[in-house]
């Protein structure tokens, strides 16, 4: 049901593909800006974005769907 991705500045047709079927899937996407803003995307990936949580890093994505799953969360600060 959840499609996670990560966007960076390596452009990749696979990466906005994916995201394109997973959109048109209706999968929440959660989106990992890793050094981008979103007004660096193309127009057509900010659509598929509409309604996607946005996460700070892969660690926080990592949380959320554990929350979703009922988990307890990693914890990477040792």
């Amino acid at each position: 049901q959840h499609f996670f991705v990560l966007i960076d500045h390596v452009y990749s047709s696979g990466t906005y593909g994916e995201l394109s079927v997973a959109a048109w899937l209706g999968k929440d996407i959660v989106c990992c800006l890793d050094g981008m803003k979103l007004h660096e995307l193309p127009m057509w990936v900010i659509g598929c974005l509409d309604g996607a949580t946005f996460v700070d890093t892969i660690d926080d994505g990592i949380n959320y769907f554990l929350d979703v799953v009922g988990q307890p969360h990693i914890d990477n600060k040792k």
